[in-house]
C-alpha cells in the first residue's frame, strides 16, 4: 500500500526491469518504515521525522554522492598521456609493446593491448585496424 504512494515509475515492456524497480520501491519503503520506527524510539526527536518522498531523496542523493565521489577519484588516479605532437611525430622509437591489460584506444576509442613504449599511449594494431601507424605519421 505504502509503495504505491512514490511509486517509482519506470514504464517499460522487459519484466526484468518492472521487477528491479519494484524491489527497489519496496526496500525503500521498509527502510522508510524502520526509520520512523527508530526515530519514535528515540525521545524529543519524533516531530522532525522526513515522509516516504523526502527519505527517498535523501537516500538517492546519498547514493548519488557516493558515485560521483568513486567516479572524481578514478578521474583523478587516471595519468594524463599528453604526448607532446613533436614526440609522436618524430619516427624514431616507437615500438608497440603487447600488454595483457586492454585500454582504450587513443584515436578510435576502441579496446587495445598495443601500448607505444616511447608516448605511453595504447593503440590498436591490428589487421583491420592499425590505430598505430596513423597516430605516428
Amino acid at each position: 500500500m505504502l509503495a504505491a504512494v512514490y511509486r517509482i515509475e519506470h514504464k517499460s515492456r522487459k519484466w526484468a526491469r518492472r521487477i528491479f524497480f519494484f524491489i527497489i520501491s519496496t526496500a525503500m519503503t521498509n527502510a522508510w518504515q524502520l526509520y520512523k520506527r527508530d526515530r519514535k524510539e528515540i525521545p524529543g526527536t519524533c516531530t522532525d521525522t522526513m515522509d516516504l518522498l523526502s527519505f527517498t531523496c535523501q537516500v538517492s542523493q546519498s547514493f548519488l554522492l557516493q558515485l560521483l565521489e568513486a567516479i572524481l577519484v578514478r578521474l583523478l588516479q587516471r595519468q594524463p598521456s599528453d604526448v607532446s605532437r613533436e614526440v609522436a611525430k618524430d619516427q624514431t622509437s616507437h615500438w608497440p609493446v603487447i600488454t595483457q591489460t586492454r585500454r582504450r584506444c587513443r584515436l578510435c576509442c576502441k579496446l587495445a593491448t598495443c601500448l607505444c613504449k616511447k608516448c605511453s599511449v595504447y593503440l590498436c594494431l591490428s589487421s583491420n585496424r592499425n590505430c598505430f601507424t596513423e597516430f605516428h605519421n
